[in-house]
């Protein structure tokens, strides 16, 4: 059986896909300002096919395009407001510039990751906060920033000093975001709270207020292994990663001792005794 996943806006669904088959995006809205793009392979391998008709453009992540036909044109810029993309976007480990595709084929796009890929929607006004270098590709008036997380975040929620923001400048825009594991969705419901373990945050209204504490008392914080978590009440939508993108990465680039100088642990030794 296919699995049905929903695009949102506010919490509330806005269009519908059918993506466990790859079939396309089905709109009930303007066609002109969404994107025909299907969502290959997920939940664990994810990428999204973007086929682009006359007059249409989608902008693309800084590395994120995995193939396209050559009949595509391809601009770089730093698209969102130079001063955005210079500074807030990078705190978010998000790219200072983009690439906008045009023309009439197809584009595909990824990310590094082995995970599961969602669609989102956001008007002006009624955006998303993301966990850290999540988006992949969207409809040329979407908006990529970033938010300072705030203290508690920053020291022990897993997520850094800054969440990755995306809005739209005019109109609905569609985009596409990445986590790693499967993307899972979870409706709060009013006056429920909701824990999630450090890093496997996803993305929520950037209204959602959330703070960092215990899941239990002090005996559980020092001996349960679990430590901190997000804290969320409802009444919310919100999405979790089920796997700590941090955990890969660490593995991706272990840290590894400094170099020893020229002419190795001899040449030291003998400069030791001289």
């Amino acid at each position: 059986m296919s699995v049905r996943q929903q695009v949102e806006m506010e919490g509330k669904p806005l269009l519908q896909l059918i993506d466990q088959k790859g079939e396309s995006l089905t709109a009930q809205t303007n066609p002109q300002t969404l994107l025909n793009a299907t969502i290959m392979h997920r939940p664990s391998f994810a990428h999204v096919e973007v086929k682009l008709d006359a007059g249409q453009r989608v902008l693309g992540n800084w590395g994120a395009m995995l193939w396209m036909d050559g009949g595509l044109q391809m601009s770089t810029w730093c698209y969102g407001g130079f001063c955005n993309a210079c500074c807030w976007r990078n705190c978010a480990m998000e790219h200072t510039c983009y690439n906008m595709y045009s023309g009439q084929g197809i584009v595909s796009f990824g990310f590094d990751l082995p995970g599961d890929i969602l669609p989102f929607a956001a008007t002006p006004g009624n955006g998303w906060v993301l966990t850290n270098s999540s988006f992949i590709c969207g409809t040329p008036n979407t908006v990529v920033s970033a938010k300072f997380a705030g203290c508690c975040m920053c020291c022990f929620g897993g997520e850094g000093f800054f969440l990755t923001t995306i809005s739209s400048d005019s109109g609905t825009a569609l985009f596409y975001a990445g986590g790693y594991g499967q993307i899972q969705r979870h409706e709060v419901p009013d006056k429920k709270k909701f824990f999630i373990n450090t890093g496997l945050f996803f993305a929520a209204s950037d209204k959602t207020m959330f703070s960092v504490g215990c899941p239990g008392n002090c005996k559980s914080f020092c001996f349960s292994g679990e430590g901190f978590v997000m804290k969320f009440q409802g009444p919310l939508v919100l999405y979790t990663q089920n796997r700590d993108p941090n955990v890969m990465r660490k593995l991706l680039n272990p840290w590894r001792p400094p170099p020893l100088p020229e002419g190795g642990a001899e040449a030291g030794a003998g400069a030791v005794g001289s």
